[in-house]
């Protein structure tokens, strides 16, 4: 008798916890769609951040992520320059005599490339994006260094959008052309 009394104790004890946990969770979640709105109206008042946020797949923590680790885009003379810094350059994978594919360094910061691969995923996810289009012409090197190759793409397109301040063009993805257009005046 004694022992099904501290089991039916413990049990009320757990449900307590568990509601408990379901408050703090669902305060955390307000404050965390609290936090983004805020976000999104600091970015609103950045120039060149409106236009990079049309691109697919790129959206407020993709680009507070570059702020909080690259600080602002225009300090960087070259899209490569930025990738150099987030660690999305690519190395060759050499040892010896051994010469293997090439790797990027990962030398930069880790978030900001998971925030960058993250776009690059939900980019390629969309049928009508020109990163979907420009990862399916890379996957014959494999699915991985096609991921890396969009990931690399929609940073240099980041960029150029935000350092020119110019309209994204998705049309001119995957072509070798610059990914903008001049704005409309």
């Amino acid at each position: 008798m004694i022992s099904r009394y501290k089991e039916e104790g413990a049990a009320e004890f757990k449900l307590k916890m568990l509601g408990t946990y379901t408050q703090r969770l669902l305060q955390d979640l307000i404050a965390i769609k609290e936090i983004k709105e805020k976000l999104k109206e600091e970015l609103k008042n950045m120039e060149g951040v409106e236009k990079a946020l049309k691109i697919p797949g790129v959206g407020t923590i993709t680009i507070a992520s570059i702020i909080a680790t690259a600080g602002r885009v225009e300090k960087f003379r070259t899209a490569k320059d930025l990738e150099r810094f987030l660690g999305m350059d690519l190395v060759p994978r050499e040892s010896g005599q051994h010469k293997g594919k090439r790797k990027i360094s990962k030398k930069g910061n880790g978030t900001a490339r998971k925030h960058i691969y993250l776009a690059a995923l939900a980019a390629t996810r969309q049928d009508t994006s020109p990163f979907h289009k420009y990862y399916l012409k890379k996957i014959g090197k494999g699915k991985k260094p096609a991921l890396v190759a969009v990931m690399r793409k929609l940073l240099r397109t980041i960029y150029t959008v935000w350092k020119n301040r110019l309209d994204y063009n998705p049309n001119l993805v995957g072509t070798g052309a610059p990914t903008v257009t001049a704005p409309v005046q």
